[in-house]
């Protein structure tokens, strides 16, 4: 099972970093491999994503479906293949450092199945730091840029 976790600072309050991450609209095109999104009937989101580990390289669709989000700490996050037999379990969390400032933390737990899932497992092991820390740090950057306007 790939897990990583990865926590870094922002030049931001917390409430402001939850606002943002809260609306994935506002980071989606940041996630490795985005290619799009829609909303499905039921509240969740059906995400197209490229998958791209080497020799296995495929358009990916899961659902993506928000379990929890209180708003004082963060959200957590469930991921279903649609296409291919993965699944995903992550979080959003947010607390504060001091005035303007807040820790954000990403956490990511995928899990192939099927036949090939321990090549592909094995294979995303080394992949998911850099792909997690790549986008981590796109996110404070975002976030930080005010590029996005959030409302507040």
């Amino acid at each position: 099972m790939p897990a990583y976790t990865v926590t870094l600072p922002v030049a931001a309050e917390p409430a402001h970093v939850w606002a943002f991450v809260n609306d994935y609209a506002n980071w989606a095109d940041l996630f490795p491999g985005y290619q799009g999104h829609r909303l499905a009937p039921d509240g969740r989101s059906v995400w197209t994503i490229k998958g791209d580990l080497g020799m296995f390289a495929r358009l990916v669709e899961v659902e993506v479906g928000v379990i929890v989000g209180d708003g004082s700490e963060g959200a957590r996050f469930t991921v279903k293949g649609l296409t291919e037999k993965v699944q995903a379990e992550g979080a959003f969390l947010t607390r504060p450092l001091g005035p303007g400032r807040a820790e954000l933390t990403f956490v990511l737990d995928v899990r192939a199945g099927g036949a090939m899932a321990p090549m592909i497992n094995a294979l995303l092991r080394p992949a998911l730091p850099r792909m997690m820390e790549g986008f981590a740090r796109s996110l404070v950057t975002r976030i930080e840029s005010g590029e996005v306007e959030v409302p507040g």
